[in-house]
């Protein structure tokens, strides 16, 4: 799976991301500083998500993760106001889903 975004996490506006090379069903989360803020089922990929993030952000942590039928991936972002957000680096986990 490979997940990319066009602009960093900026409160008060859509955060927009899609994903190719999906095995099987997508499936997405996005955390605020730990807590589930949206999920998301992408079932005939490529997949097209986007999530309004609320004001009032600036200075959490966004958590995105994308799992398929052989990895999931991770993406973590530092929100900022001003469109300048810090991206982290992605973590892959690769999983065996045929045991």
């Amino acid at each position: 799976m490979n997940i990319e975004y066009t602009s960093p996490p900026v409160e008060k506006r859509l955060f927009n991301f899609s994903a190719t090379d999906v095995s099987g069903v997508a499936k997405f989360e996005a955390y605020l500083n730990g807590k589930l803020l949206w999920s998301e089922e992408c079932p005939d990929p490529p997949c097209h998500e986007q999530l309004r993030l609320p004001d009032g952000l600036a200075g959490n942590t966004l958590l995105i993760v994308g799992s398929d039928d052989k990895e999931e991936q991770e993406l973590m972002f530092f929100i900022n106001d001003d469109g300048k957000g810090i991206h982290q680096e992605t973590r892959i986990q690769v999983r065996d889903r045929t045991q």
